[in-house]
Formats: structure tokens, C-alpha cells, sequence
């Protein structure tokens, strides 16, 4: 075997060979997001990420959407740069959706929640929130490093 240092030297007959390696990961993950109407939750959005191919169709009342995230590593949410957001639509042509948003933190965790201005009550709008909607977050470090997150659902009456 042949080795040789940062400056140079070149070692041969070596028999010994060392390596690190990291194994943490991110120093946060998605692990819930759902769709709730009156604190119930009747949709997750989890796996629904393309845009191009939605894997969730809600109908019905929504008044709300929750974000929890898994922190790591002694990530803290900077809960005035961090946001949730919903769109109508996606792109350049996405509408944003009158709500506010709401932030919560404890050790290891961290909440994301957008609460809807108006209901959606297809009994009151029957087609007027039709459309593709992307659930558009953001977490924001203490130190300024972010991670997105996107997710998507056809709201259909």
C-alpha cells in the first residue's frame, strides 16, 4: 500500500489506514403536516411534495395547516425569520392566501401553523378555492441557516 500526507511525503509498506466519518444527519426533518379542520386533522400532506402530481384532493372545511418539525443537533428556530405560507396556485401566477401564521418551540420540536382568515366552506364558496395550493415553509436558524419546505393539495368541491 502507498500513502501520502497533506505535504507530500509519500509512505509506502503502510499497513495502516484510518477514516472518519460523519453520521449526522440534518439538524431537522418534517414529521407531520396535515390539513385540519377544528383541530381535527383529515389530511397528511407528508408524502404529497410534486407539484406536477399532488397526491392529496381535500374537500370540505379547512381551517388550518400544521407543520411539526423534529429538531437536532441544538438547532433553534429563529420563530421571526421562520414562516408558513399558503399559496393558490404555484409560480409566478400563485395568489397568497389571507391567514396568519403561528410558531412554537420546545427541545427537539418545532411548530408551524397557518391559520385560515376565511374558512374553506365549499357550502359558502362552492368553487371559488378550486385550484392546486402549495404549503409554502420556511425554518430559519439562530445563526441564519434554512431549510424549505413544500407540499401540495388539490382542493377540489
Amino acid at each position: 500500500m502507498r500513502a501520502q500526507d497533506a505535504v507530500g511525503n509519500i509512505e509506502t509498506n503502510t499497513n495502516e489506514v484510518s477514516a472518519t466519518a460523519s453520521t449526522t444527519g440534518p439538524p431537522l426533518s418534517v414529521s407531520q403536516i396535515y390539513i385540519k379542520y377544528g383541530g381535527g386533522v383529515l389530511y397528511d400532506l407528508f408524502s404529497s411534495t410534486d407539484s406536477d402530481n399532488p397526491t392529496v384532493f381535500a374537500n370540505g372545511k379547512i381551517d388550518e395547516i400544521y407543520l411539526r418539525l423534529d429538531l437536532s443537533g441544538g438547532f433553534e428556530l429563529s420563530e421571526t425569520s421562520s414562516s408558513i405560507i399558503l399559496f393558490k396556485g404555484v409560480g409566478e401566477s400563485a395568489e397568497e392566501v389571507a391567514g396568519s401564521q403561528e410558531i412554537n418551540e420546545g427541545t427537539g420540536w418545532a411548530e408551524l401553523i397557518f391559520h385560515l382568515d376565511s374558512v374553506f366552506d365549499p357550502a359558502l364558496d362552492r368553487h371559488s378555492r378550486d385550484d392546486l395550493y402549495w404549503v409554502d415553509a420556511s425554518a430559519v436558524s439562530t445563526t441564519g441557516s434554512s431549510s424549505g419546505f413544500d407540499f401540495y393539495f388539490v382542493y377540489d368541491t
